[in-house]
């Protein structure tokens, strides 16, 4: 009868096993680091099979154990004798054991594993005569370490030991920290161990310790937590010993090199002191750190005496100094004669990472040479690329350079300290990709797709990689006469084809060619372009998922807009026929989103002005009027209408009376010239009244050109005490019925082709602005929004920012009635307001709404 009792431990179980005449089989699979099984354990993974042979005393058994396997790694047996005395080495059997017999008692038999882990054991067999028990016990890590110093040369380590079945003490230690390296300093061997003296230990150095506990055959415990120690230094309570000996040698023209003994252990620095000359005053020259001795003085003057002292300093104070020493510089070195530069420099180029140099070397008395390179042309920057230090050098290979980039090259001959001759002449080089061999391979799947009445897209797959370009043909319908219409760059796979005829089949192929010839051609592919849209319709309206709208612009509905939404889109060829004219700081020229036609400059104290803006608004009273998305970020009103930026104020926002007239004159004049063209002006600026400027500005309406104006910004008391655009030009030129004489008032908000705009807020309240009678709408003004310098975007507000929108307005508006006058544009826009009217102040018809423009 067999009963079985579990007992659990960490990490591992055992069994005891009651009873006679049983034969039983036990797995163990547990992987337990630095445990012992008292009973049969074996690490091979093959069985070992033990088996009682006969019993020759009540108390002893005689037992024989058989290998499976012929290489297996040893085994022990052990004896447990006394409680006090648990384990004594009994036998090793090393490999290839056939068996063995001893006479041991019953409950000292212990079979133990050689490794510090139990990984996988397999089936052990064993008959049981009688009773017996198995039982576990672990070699455990020490805890509670600690470290103790002991004056300045020792740190003393204690712990708990943990373990009763320990052979000896395993103490590594860390000059790094916690996390290690560690390094074994001793390997203690003997029970029972709990402490150690460190005595290889320096002041100001912490050391990390950590311990292990080992039993015979490298049965080891984990490691102890990680403790560390240090011995500080103690602070010096005098000054340092005064250093001694110094002496000064001369070395050449320019240097004096000193010398010292230190005869202090405590010292920080030293202080370094010369005079000129015996009984010059002494100056302090530099300090160096604690332990220096030597010390050079360089830079000094030829043929010159210099003294010296030293003393040395610790936080108490300071030494008393050395004996002082002197020593006088060589003389000069006569000249030398000049270094010849290098002439005949060449570059080649054997790849495309490789440039090669030779030179012819006319220097007698060199001995290297500096190679410059300058990537800025011939006239650039040159910077040292390579010092070669030795002498007659006539060649050197530069491995770092880049495909298509230029590189120019400088050679001087050099002798040291410096010393260079004249450069060569400079020559230059283009590393480049070795030129093919043969003809590049034809491109395929070409696709041709219709885009509109007027453009076809092609796409197609490059399967070379030494194209210089592609070859595109075009036939007018299937069986027509190919011929070249452009010709495209190296990698390139898309094409639009436009300015085509509505309704017409045209049909495609490509080819790739470089220097050694052409590829074949794609097969052909057709497609037939749209019928031609009803004059002013846009045909495509784009896709905006991917534009972020200013509030100004959902606010008067433009996104609802169908001319807006087409125009928006860059490619889809519907843009603002329009043009958009703004007086102002003048524009960034090189916007994204801006479509600049052309920039002028009126600044008459400035001749040379260009019309680009160094402010910034003028920018951006042109892209709140007419930006659209190039990857800036900015849409306007009027999206991609021609932009015609009129410097006629300073960059520091200044704007003379004689430059808005020459501005505003010219804007007539390009009307007069062209008076088949839409035109709108914007001026987001204003001052005193002036009959000079309003005349100019009824002038240019007269020729045709519809005007936006700003009303003035007032400040928070504008709106409680609110300042009149009736006294303001040209503000003022929106009321018609002004005396302007006097300023007095007329008739309210005349439709006249000036339109001044107020500004509105996205609460549709008031912008802190003017009002008045000659105020027509109202517009967004207030956190705008749009295009800045260098490419850039910006939100600022006033009226400056509302009158661009309606500016876009009528844009909109003259795109679908290019021959609208502007007093038929103020009304349609007028028409179409919103009702706004906020605190009851005759500020505007209305607000600004585009939606139907």
């Amino acid at each position: 009868m067999l009963s079985a009792i579990r007992r659990t431990y960490p990490l591992v179980t055992y069994i005891t096993l009651v009873g006679t005449g049983i034969f039983m089989t036990r797995r163990i699979t547990q992987a337990v680091s630095g445990l012992l099984l008292l009973g049969l354990i074996f690490s091979s993974t093959t069985a070992l099979a033990a088996k009682v042979i006969h019993r020759s005393l009540p108390d002893q058994y005689i037992i024989t154990f058989n290998e499976d396997v012929s290489k297996e790694e040893a085994i022990r047996l052990t004896r447990k004798l006394t409680a006090e005395h648990r384990l004594r080495l009994r036998h090793t059997f090393k490999h290839s054991i056939v068996g063995f017999s001893a006479v041991v008692s019953p409950d000292a038999l212990k079979v133990l594993q050689n490794h510090p882990a139990i990984r996988t054991v397999s089936q052990n067999q064993m008959h049981y005569i009688e009773g017996s028990e198995a039982e576990l016990y672990a070699v455990n890590a020490p805890t509670n370490v600690t470290v103790t110093p002991v004056g300045d040369t020792q740190l003393d380590l204690a712990w708990t030991d943990n373990s009763d079945t320990e052979s000896g003490t395993d103490i590594e230690r860390s000059t790094s920290g916690t996390g290690g390296p560690f390094t074994r300093i001793a390997l203690l061997r003997g029970v029972d161990i709990t402490s150690y003296s460190d005595a290889s230990v320096v002041v100001d150095q912490e050391y990390c310790y950590r311990i292990r506990a080992g039993e015979s055959g490298s049965v080891l415990s984990p490691f102890s937590d990680v403790v560390c120690g240090i011995i500080e230094d103690a602070p010096p309570t005098d000054p340092p010993v005064a250093p001694s000996g110094l002496t000064a040698t001369a070395v050449d023209d320019q240097r004096i090199d000193l010398d010292w003994t230190d005869n202090s252990d405590d010292e920080t620095s030293f202080s370094i002191e010369r005079a000129l000359g015996q009984g010059g005053a002494f100056s302090e020259i530099d300090i160096t750190g604690s332990n220096v001795t030597t010390y050079s003085d360089t830079a000094l003057a030829a043929s010159t005496e210099y003294c010296y002292r030293v003393r040395a300093s610790n936080a108490v104070g300071d030494s008393g100094y050395t004996a002082e020493v002197c020593a006088t510089t060589e003389a000069e070195p006569p000249p030398t004669s000049p270094l010849g530069a290098p002439t005949d420099l060449t570059a080649t180029s054997p790849d495309d990472s490789t440039v090669d140099l030779t030179w012819t070397d006319n220097a007698t008395e060199e001995n290297g040479f500096d190679v410059q390179r300058s990537t800025t042309g011939i006239d650039g920057t040159y910077i040292s690329l390579a010092i070669i230090r030795i002498a007659n050098t006539t060649s050197y290979t530069d491995n770092t350079v880049v495909a298509q980039t230029e590189y120019c090259y400088q050679v001087l001959a050099g002798r040291g300290r410096n010393d260079f001759g004249d450069p060569s002449a400079a020559t230059c080089i283009t590393p480049g990709d070795l030129p093919p061999t043969d003809p590049p391979v034809a491109p395929s799947g070409l696709i041709a797709t219709t885009f509109d009445h007027q453009r076809i897209d092609l796409d197609w797959t490059d399967n070379a990689d030494n194209e210089d370009g592609f070859e595109v043909e075009r036939a007018e319908g299937v069986g027509g006469v190919f011929a070249l219409i452009d010709t495209l760059g190296a990698n390139v796979t898309s094409y639009s084809s436009t300015a085509l005829a509505a309704s017409t089949e045209y049909c495609y192929r490509v080819r790739a060619f470089n220097s050694i010839g052409d590829s074949g051609y794609t097969l052909e592919t057709c497609a037939t372009t749209n019928e031609e849209p009803p004059p002013g319709v846009c045909t495509d309206t784009g896709n905006h998922d991917d534009v972020t709208l200013d509030w100004g612009l959902t606010q008067v509905n433009a996104d609802l807009n169908l001319k807006w939404q087409s125009a928006e889109d860059p490619d889809a060829g519907c843009a603002m026929e329009p043009w958009f004219f703004g007086l102002d700081s003048g524009i960034d020229s090189d916007h994204p989103d801006l479509n600049v036609a052309e920039i002028m400059g009126f600044i008459a104290a400035d001749p040379g002005n260009t019309g680009e803006d160094g402010n910034g608004h003028g920018t951006h009273t042109a892209g709140t009027a007419a930006a659209v998305d190039g990857n800036g970020g900015a849409v306007g009103i009027a999206p991609g209408a021609s932009v015609y930026g009129f410097k006629v104020c300073t960059d520091d926002g200044f704007c003379a009376q004689d430059d808005i007239l020459a501005g505003i004159d010219e804007v007539t004049a390009r009307k007069n010239a062209n008076p088949d063209q839409p035109m709108v002006a914007n001026m987001s600026l204003g001052g005193g009244a002036s009959d000079t400027e309003d005349t100019a500005v009824r002038r240019s309406i007269n020729a045709g050109v519809t005007y936006t104006l700003s009303a003035g910004n007032g400040q928070l008391g504008a709106c409680l005490f609110p300042g009149n655009a009736a006294n303001n030009s040209p503000a003022r030129v929106g009321d018609d019925a002004i005396n302007v004489a006097d300023g007095s008032d007329g008739d309210t908000q005349p439709i006249n082709g000036a339109i001044t705009v107020t500004s509105s807020t996205e609460t549709d309240t008031d912008a802190n602005c003017n009002f008045g009678d000659p105020v027509t709408v109202a517009a967004p003004g207030e956190n705008i929004f749009s295009t800045w310098l260098s490419g850039g975007t910006a939100t600022i507000s006033g009226t400056s920012m509302a009158a661009p929108h309606v500016a876009g307005a009528a844009i909109l508006y003259l795109h679908d009635n290019p021959t609208a006058t502007p007093t038929e544009v103020e009304q349609a826009i007028v028409d179409d307001l919103d009702p706004w009217s906020p605190d009851d102040l005759p500020n505007a018809d209305g607000r600004l709404n585009v939606e139907t423009l």
